[in-house]
This record gives C-alpha cells, sequence and structure tokens, in this order.
C-alpha cells in the first residue's frame, strides 16, 4: 500500500509540475557534458615503473625505466613505426595490438594520460607521460564528438528536471514532517 501511494504520489506530482523553456534550456546549457560527449581513439607505448603488483620500483630502476622510455620516444619521432615499436616496447596488454586503445571518453583513463590525449591533434604523438604506472607515449590517432542538440535533448531535460523537482519536494516534506517517538515501542522493536 505504503509504495503504491507513493508511486500514484510521484506520477500526479510529474503530471501537474510544469517545466517551462527557459529551465530547460538552462540545465541543458549547465550540464553540456552530459549532451556533448568527446572521445578520442588512442595508441600508447607503456614502459612500466610499478610491477605487477602496482609497487613502485626503486630509484635506480624509476630512472632505467625513464632513460628506457626517453630512447622509444627518440626512435617514434625519428619516424619510427609506432604500432611496431609498441609491439617491441610496451608493458602492457595492449602491446600486442600495435598498443592501440581503441576509443575512450572523459574519466575512464587515469588523469595525466587523459589530460594529454584530449590535448593532442590527431596523428599527434606526446612527449613522455608520467601516470602511477609509468612512463607513457601516447598516439592519437581519431576524435569524435557525440552532440546531443537541445531540441533532442528536451524530453530527458525535462524528466532530469522534474526529478530534481521532486527530491526538493520530498525533502521539503520530511523537514516539514512531524514525527512521534514512542521510545516504548523503539526499545521493544531493537535487536
Amino acid at each position: 500500500k505504503k509504495s503504491l501511494a507513493l508511486q500514484r504520489y510521484q506520477d500526479a506530482f510529474y503530471e501537474n509540475t510544469k517545466v517551462n523553456e527557459t529551465e530547460m534550456k538552462k540545465y541543458y546549457n549547465t550540464h553540456k557534458d552530459e549532451f556533448n560527449k568527446e572521445e578520442v581513439e588512442a595508441s600508447h607505448i607503456l614502459i612500466k615503473t610499478v610491477d605487477d603488483n602496482n609497487k613502485e620500483f626503486s630509484k635506480e630502476k624509476k630512472e632505467a625505466a625513464k632513460k628506457k622510455a626517453e630512447n622509444v620516444l627518440k626512435e617514434v619521432k625519428d619516424g619510427g613505426d609506432f604500432a611496431e615499436l609498441a609491439k617491441k616496447y610496451s608493458q602492457d596488454s595492449s602491446a600486442s595490438s600495435g598498443g592501440s586503445l581503441g576509443f575512450f571518453g572523459k574519466g575512464q583513463m587515469v588523469e595525466p594520460f587523459e589530460k594529454a590525449a584530449f590535448s593532442l591533434k590527431v596523428g599527434e604523438v606526446s612527449d613522455l607521460v608520467e601516470s602511477q604506472f609509468g612512463y607513457h607515449i601516447i598516439k592519437v590517432t581519431d576524435k569524435k564528438k557525440d552532440e546531443t542538440s537541445f531540441e533532442d535533448a528536451k524530453s530527458t531535460i525535462k524528466q532530469s528536471i522534474l526529478g530534481e523537482k521532486y527530491s526538493e519536494k520530498v525533502d521539503k516534506l520530511t523537514k516539514s514532517a512531524k514525527i512521534d517517538r514512542n521510545e516504548k515501542i523503539i526499545k521493544k522493536v531493537t535487536f
């Protein structure tokens, strides 16, 4: 009964609450990332600075890894085939596919890697990018943007705004509700 009553209340709230065009445009403009997704297709060569248990190398081993990464970067910048060099040197599972990571969006990679990948142009190769895993050499192979127009997003926006308004209403009702506590019953029920 309680669930049904709550569902009917919510349905009535959604049906009777108006959302105007101005509210929807404001929501669209302040939530651009939800409607305009950018993705990058990249490959990388990783020279690790951690072991298989993600334990950081000693200072000497880390310096050796950096030196190796610098040498590989030089080979790439001198015109070496990126995919072949990835197969030869990269120390992660993408090595077998020439370092290819496929397409990814924001929030899917570690921050330094993501920042570098999204700042590169298609065909461009990064300098060394250090993350908690090691030194990356990144090559961006493609970029794409999936933009949803305001008109196409209207129904989604309306539902989001209604959801926010409903939550605000429930919070307001909860805060203004008078709650009686019967301590004797509470003590009997507690475990």
